[in-house]
């Protein structure tokens, strides 16, 4: 069962927490926080690490064990089954919504004449093999292209880096607005509450005692990688051009000029950040099968691979009716969504010792007892 390792798992958590964050979220994280945007970032991402902690520890009370078979222990079978259905609906729909983020940028970028329902079939089909193809596949097919995406984001931010005006640097430092900064915080930490999949992975991780450390670093680097491109956005286009962009990263990485023959880097490193959603895509629809199958009481999930990556791939065309409003659900309602499916196992958590210490007490009263 321990296939996974922990620079697997930290080099998995490192793109699925970078992916959507830098690709989708700057602008509206720009929105809302200003030039707090780099604080609002640390601090959200912090409270996602916290719930991902209250996760790591809910795992660590039966580590062999699957949380789909030990959770209705705690609570009861009554409320964790819908618990879990209220799960799946929850990995499937992020999964839908990513579906329809991507596919719009690629039609407004690349291929303005598509169908969007064939660039989401096709991407689907890929996501749909890799699930099937289970676990360990896609730790290793993430552990290939982190280096990739690590090495794109450091050399497209160097390049970018000669042509940056630093008269705004002294923003980041002088605002200050506690409304601006909470709400900026609350949408970042909605991506990074993603960590309490450790819950569902953590029975199949070698070595599982440096878990914790694992996510911690893992996040930092995330954070390392998305600062990298959030800072140089803020100090090209300010606050106002760039929280009005749909894509401002990319805008700012088609300033990137090396001499008079590399102008265009944007499609180069627009596809090595394609993989990386391959690979948080295909994690997120693999875990709602696991859960699923768990559930139903399956041997194997890849039997639902195709027809779950499907139901996203349907849910994501009923996210909105264009992109505006697909955003618009990001900013407003998905944090929301996603900090409640992140706090679910403090709640399984706080009914474990509250029943672990009714049953001490109870040892301890038949002791006395005799």
């Amino acid at each position: 069962m321990q296939r996974i390792t922990q620079l697997q798992l930290f080099m998995m958590f490192t793109l699925f927490l970078y992916t959507t964050m830098a690709g989708f979220l700057i602008s509206p994280l720009i929105r809302k926080a200003g030039y707090e945007s780099a604080l609002a970032l640390v601090l959200g991402a912090f409270m996602g690490l916290f719930l991902g902690g209250g996760a790591l520890l809910l795992a660590r009370t039966r580590p062999e064990e699957s949380f789909v078979r030990f959770g209705g222990e705690i609570v009861g079978k009554w409320l964790h089954y819908p618990l879990c259905a209220v799960m799946i609906f929850f990995l499937l729909n992020t999964a839908g919504q990513i579906f329809r983020l991507f596919t719009d940028f690629l039609i407004q970028t690349y291929l303005p004449e598509t169908p969007d329902w064939a660039l989401t079939a096709v991407f689907g089909v890929c996501v749909a093999i890799g699930v099937r193809t289970g676990l360990e596949s896609i730790f290793r097919f993430s552990q290939l292209f982190f280096w990739f995406v690590l090495l794109s984001g450091l050399v497209g931010t160097s390049l970018l880096g000669k042509g940056i005006p630093t008269f705004r640097a002294h923003a980041l430092l002088n605002h200050f607005d506690p409304a601006q900064l909470w709400g900026g915080a609350y949408l970042s930490a909605g991506n990074y509450a993603e960590l309490f999949l450790i819950l569902l992975l953590y029975p199949q991780l070698a070595n599982g005692r440096r878990t914790g450390r694992t996510m911690f670093w893992a996040t930092l680097s995330s954070l390392v990688a998305v600062l990298s491109n959030l800072i140089p956005t803020l100090m090209l286009f300010d606050t106002k051009l760039a929280g009005n962009m749909t894509y401002p990263v990319l805008e700012a990485v088609r300033f990137i000029r090396v001499a008079d023959f590399l102008e265009n880097l944007d499609p180069l490193l627009t596809s090595i950040w394609i993989f990386s959603l391959f690979i948080k895509l295909s994690l997120l629809v693999y875990a709602a099968t696991l859960i699923f199958s768990q559930l139903v009481k399956l041997k194997d999930h890849r039997p639902l691979s195709f027809s779950l990556t499907a139901f996203a791939v349907v849910l994501s065309f009923h996210l909105g009716r264009n992109f505006t409003e697909v955003e618009n659900y990001m900013e407003h309602a998905f944090s929301t969504f996603s900090l409640l499916m992140g706090s679910l196992p403090l709640l399984y958590l706080a009914v474990w010792l509250v029943r672990r210490r009714k049953g001490n007490a109870k040892k301890a009263s038949g002791l006395s007892s005799e």
